[in-house]
């Protein structure tokens, strides 16, 4: 036996547009050996909506090669150019991402101060997604860019003063240098040197502390 007819049956494709933006487009089709037996397009899939599609085997019956192998291709577009509808609450214009600039989050621990001698953590960055997978124990707080260069937006500062967090000319795969700052004093018993304090990322201010004379430079991290 080389090949079976169907007339019994059906294909069932369903789509739930679960994202706060159009389907430009999708593309299916299935194929068994060199021919086509089921193919289905369809455009402007509207946020937050169902499509389906379904082929009836008893209206439109197919044959399936049995020396061959059954494959499909699935292709989904999604314009960058798509203005949304203020008007319609499921697509403001609000909710679709900048693909040149997207929307980026991070935790807002990055700027809680650290032992001097302790170095900082990486953090996560998260990509259009403002809970920071509810990962924070603080705020989930958004970056802002300036060219490629992103910096953390906190509330209590202006834009020229948000702190900078890296090279973000890679969103997937960003630079992250963040400045951190020290505050360290020095205390001298008569016979030995110490010193104490804690390191500030982002925060050229260190948590505003008292400044006299008696901090050093302790590289690679710059004094307050």
């Amino acid at each position: 036996m080389k090949s079976v007819k169907l007339s019994n049956g059906h294909f069932k494709l369903d789509i739930d547009n679960d994202l706060p933006f159009q389907i430009t487009s999708l593309a299916l089709v299935v194929m068994s050996g060199s021919e086509t037996i089921w193919e289905v397009n369809a455009v402007d899939v509207d946020p937050y909506t169902l499509y389906n599609s379904q082929k009836l085997f008893s209206e439109s019956p197919i044959t399936i090669s049995m020396t061959e192998d059954i494959s499909y291709t699935f292709d989904i577009e999604i314009s960058p150019e798509q203005a949304g509808d203020p008007a319609n609450a499921n697509w403001q214009e609000s909710c679709f991402p900048d693909l040149d600039s997207p929307p980026v989050y991070l935790c807002d621990d990055i700027l809680t101060p650290i032992d001097a001698s302790s170095s900082p953590s990486t953090p996560s960055v998260y990509v259009a997604d403002n809970t920071c997978a509810n990962e924070c124990t603080g705020e989930c707080i958004p970056l802002f860019y300036c060219g490629t260069d992103g910096y953390v937006g906190v509330s209590s500062l202006s834009c020229e003063e948000y702190p900078f967090l890296g090279d973000f000319t890679s969103f997937t795969s960003p630079n992250l240098d963040p400045p951190v700052y020290a505050y360290i004093s020095l205390s001298w018993n008569g016979s030995a040197l110490s010193q104490s304090g804690f390191a500030y990322p982002m925060d050229a201010t260190c948590a505003n502390q008292d400044f006299t004379n008696d901090g050093v430079c302790g590289s690679p991290i710059p004094t307050c």
